[in-house]
């Protein structure tokens, strides 16, 4: 038993020091491709997604800066977008960025790298009234 949690141990020294786990330069493309697979099908926030491409697509997503992702986010306010859908595009890069730092060995995400999205506050969202007609709050 004890020569083969030592087999165990020296393969697994082998496979952290393979090299395809080292630091690599994805575009940020390939981030979100590696992470939509990674996740459930979500097409609502794969169709957001797709809208980054034009701005970041073949970029090197650990070169995308917090002024980066901060300037489109700002577009989308002066475009008019709602709070709720801006906060929305939000939600999705921190989760592409966030799930790349956890699974680092996998994304090849820097060691201290930080998301584009830390510190960024969502916008504030007006309260969301919901109108019910009377015969319908007395069915229910």
């Amino acid at each position: 038993m004890a020569n083969a949690q030592k087999l165990a141990h020296a393969d697994l020294l082998r496979v952290i020091d393979a090299p395809v786990l080292r630091t690599r330069t994805l575009t940020f493309r390939e981030l979100v491709d590696a992470y939509t697979a990674a996740r459930p099908p979500n097409g609502p926030r794969d169709c957001r997604l797709r809208k980054w491409f034009a701005v970041f697509g073949e970029r090197a997503a650990w070169e995308i800066t917090p002024e980066d992702v901060g300037a489109v986010l700002d577009a989308l306010t002066d475009a008019g977008y709602a709070p709720a859908t801006v906060n929305r595009e939000h939600t999705d890069i921190a989760a592409i960025y966030g799930w790349a730092i956890k699974w680092r060995r996998r994304t090849g995400a820097p060691e201290g790298f930080t998301h584009p999205l830390a510190g960024r506050s969502k916008l504030k969202e007006p309260m969301r009234r919901v109108h019910v007609a009377d015969d319908k709050v007395r069915r229910l």
